[in-house]
C-alpha cells in the first residue's frame, strides 16, 4: 500500500466512524480501527514481513537501546536508575562553579556522597562539612539533612539527588534556604529545565544566577565501574539568595570552563573573534569545534 492509498483508506475510516478511530487488534483491517503504525507499516514494506513479525522486531530493537542505556549507565533508562538517586558529580561541575562564585566561611555539602564535590573543595582551601543519608565513605553518614533544623552554614553546595521521591530537588532547595547565614547563598546542581514546573516558581524568586554548561558534564549512577556512554543529561548549577528578588541571572558557559589549561588540539571559538581556526585533535585529522 502506497501512501496515497494509505491516506485515502485512512479518511475513509475517519468517514465511517464520524471522525473518531477505535481501537483493534489489527490495525491493518480495512473496516474501521487507527490507522496503522508508521513504524510497523515501513518494517513490513521494507522486509515483506507481516504485521505480528515487524511487532516484535520494533519492540525488541526498544528493548535492547534501554538495555543499552542501562550497560552505559548514563541514567536515561528509567528502569535502571540507582535507588538512591546517586549520581557523583564530575570535578569539572564543581571547579567550574569556582570559577565563577567566591565564597567564604564554612560549606556545608549536604549530600556529600563519596565526597566528588567535597575533595575539590577542600583541594581549593574551604572549609567544608560533609554529611550524607547514606554512609559512603565519606563525611558524617546516616544525617538526615531535611530533619536537621539546627545546624547553619555560610553557603550550602551540593548535587542533590534525583529520586527516588519526586520533589526532593525542591526540599532540598527550600531547607537549605533555612540553614544558611545572611548573606550566604544556596548552590545547587540541578536539570537545565528545573525551574519549568510551576511549582518551581516560588523558589525560582529566590534564584539569582544559574549557569549552564554548554558542554554535557559526564554524570553516571554511582557504583557504575562499565563502559561509559556519552552523556545525556543536561544540568546547570542554580545560586539561591534569601536576599535576592527579581530576574535570575543567567551564563552560559564555555565549553573549557572547569577544565583547566586545554591540551594540544583543541579549538574554542567564541563569538567576536576574527578567524575561525581548524586544528587537528588527533592523527586522523579529525577536527573539534566548541
Amino acid at each position: 500500500m502506497d501512501s496515497r492509498a494509505y491516506d485515502a483508506t485512512a479518511a475513509q475510516l475517519m468517514s465511517r466512524n464520524n471522525g473518531q478511530f477505535r481501537l483493534t487488534l489489527d490495525e491493518t483491517k480495512p473496516r474501521g480501527g487507527r490507522p496503522a503504525n508508521l513504524l510497523i507499516r515501513r518494517l513490513m514494506d521494507k522486509d515483506g514481513v507481516s504485521r505480528a513479525t515487524a511487532f516484535r522486531r520494533l519492540k525488541a530493537k526498544h528493548k535492547a537501546r534501554l538495555a543499552k542505556a542501562a550497560r552505559m549507565g548514563n541514567g536515561r533508562d528509567h528502569l535502571n536508575q540507582h535507588p538512591d538517586g546517586y549520581y557523583p558529580t564530575p570535578p569539572r561541575g564543581t571547579r567550574a562553579l569556582l570559577a565563577r562564585e567566591s565564597f567564604k566561611g564554612v560549606l556545608w555539602e549536604c549530600a556529600c556522597g563519596d565526597g566528588a564535590i567535597s575533595r575539590i573543595l577542600e583541594a581549593a582551601g574551604f572549609e567544608v562539612i560533609s554529611t550524607d543519608l547514606v554512609d559512603r565513605g565519606y563525611g558524617r553518614g546516616g544525617h538526615d539533612f531535611l530533619a536537621d533544623n539546627a545546624s547553619l552554614a555560610d553557603h550550602v553546595i551540593t548535587n542533590p539527588p534525583y529520586g527516588p521521591a519526586r520533589g526532593l530537588s525542591a526540599q532540598f532547595v527550600e531547607h537549605a534556604l533555612t540553614r544558611i547565614r545572611p548573606g550566604g547563598t544556596v548552590c545547587m546542581l540541578l536539570r537545565t529545565n528545573w525551574e519549568a514546573p510551576q511549582a518551581h516558581q516560588r523558589l525560582m524568586a529566590r534564584c539569582c544566577r544559574k549557569y549552564t554548561f554548554s558542554r554535557r558534564l559526564k554524570m553516571h549512577r554511582g557504583g557504575y565501574t562499565g563502559r561509559k556512554h556519552s552523556p545525556q543529561l543536561d544540568v546547570s548549577w542554580y545560586v539561591f539568595s534569601n536576599e535576592h528578588t527579581g530576574l535570575t541571572q543567567t551564563e552560559v558557559l564555555p565549553p573549557d570552563c572547569g577544565d583547566g589549561p586545554q591540551g594540544p588540539g583543541v579549538v574554542l571559538f567564541r563569538p567576536g573573534d576574527a578567524a575561525f581556526r581548524r586544528t587537528p585533535v588527533d592523527a586522523r585529522g579529525r577536527t573539534r569545534f566548541v
